[in-house]
């Protein structure tokens, strides 16, 4: 089965290059509609060249391209990410953290009303 919504996750560590290659190999959507976005130029470029799949260092298109966001960031960066994105989320995008530890209460206090 595969999906038409598009997904960015923020974060291509160990847990976000796992969701990529998991979606990507299961054929949960077609790779033009996933982005990656990270701060490391050369893991970007290598999931790139592996899956063809879209890569980005600015969160901010990262939040445009897509309807679902999941956010694959340690958990002591979570807080400073979800300021830095804040102005750019809206009631249409679905945020999907997987950092331990950090409760939906304060994700929620990060995001505007109606988040979802």
């Amino acid at each position: 089965m595969t999906f038409d919504s598009k997904v960015s996750i923020i974060g291509c560590g160990n847990m976000g290059s796992a969701l990529a290659e998991g979606m990507i190999k299961q054929q949960l959507l077609p790779a033009s509609n996933l982005m990656i976005s990270d701060i490391v130029p050369e893991r970007l470029n290598e999931l790139n060249q592996q899956y063809q799949i879209q890569t980005t260092n600015n969160t901010h298109q990262a939040i445009q391209f897509a309807d679902i966001i999941i956010l694959a960031v340690k958990p002591q960066i979570l807080n400073s990410l979800l300021t830095k994105i804040s102005s750019f989320v809206d009631s249409s995008k679905l945020i999907i953290s997987i950092a331990a530890g950090i409760s939906l209460k304060s994700i929620e206090s990060y995001l505007p009303q109606g988040s979802r």
